[in-house]
């Protein structure tokens, strides 16, 4: 048995594949990624929902339709110091807890925060889907909405041991979708 070590992908190497796949920039590149990946898992799960045929339109919104419920996604690639880091807020702070819509540095999210909750339950919003790279290795972070906006804080970053993320990678896993009507009639594999 052959036992050489992984091969390591940089976060830049990542940034760089995203950037070619979605043909944006930044994180804006990055968070079409991570849409991109959910449906792909939701698909491998057996789930798949024609809402999301075409990518185009899922890019516009600011979450993955999953059927009856809507996902967040954020994608993070694992850092040298063995994190990974998801972000919520545009701005320019580290990891400024929001009491509203903006804190007083210049970060800004509507995700977290006061008046948060009434956006999610507008745009029926029932969890978060975080998604980790490391080594080559995708792994899918599942966080309930309530679970979300009690944590409130604007970005997210955990040790790639961390037990929380042990909690929602089972989570994800244990995940079942319910199916729409439309899947009930197409035959699996197209």
């Amino acid at each position: 048995m052959d036992s050489q070590p992984k091969k390591k992908y940089t976060p830049e190497f990542v940034q760089l594949i995203a950037e070619r796949i979605t043909g944006c920039k930044g994180s804006i590149a990055l968070n079409r990624f991570a849409k991109s990946l959910v449906i792909g898992a939701a698909k491998e799960k057996g789930f798949e929902d024609k809402q999301n045929d075409s990518l185009s339109a899922v890019y516009e919104r600011p979450y993955v339709v999953l059927g009856y419920f809507n996902v967040l996604t954020r994608f993070a690639a694992i850092s040298d110091s063995g994190r990974f880091k998801w972000d919520f807020a545009s701005g320019v702070t580290e990891g400024k807890k929001l009491s509203g819509y903006a804190s007083s540095k210049g970060r800004h999210s509507q995700w977290v925060g006061e008046g948060a909750e009434k956006l999610w339950k507008e745009q029926n919003i029932s969890a978060v889907v975080l998604i980790g790279f490391a080594d080559g290795d995708i792994r899918f972070f599942y966080v309930s909405r309530e679970e979300f906006l009690k944590i409130g804080e604007d970005r997210l970053s955990f040790k790639a041991t961390d037990d929380q993320l042990t909690i929602w990678e089972k989570a994800w896993a244990d995940l079942q979708f319910q199916p729409t009507f439309e899947s009930l009639f197409t035959p699996k594999g197209e």
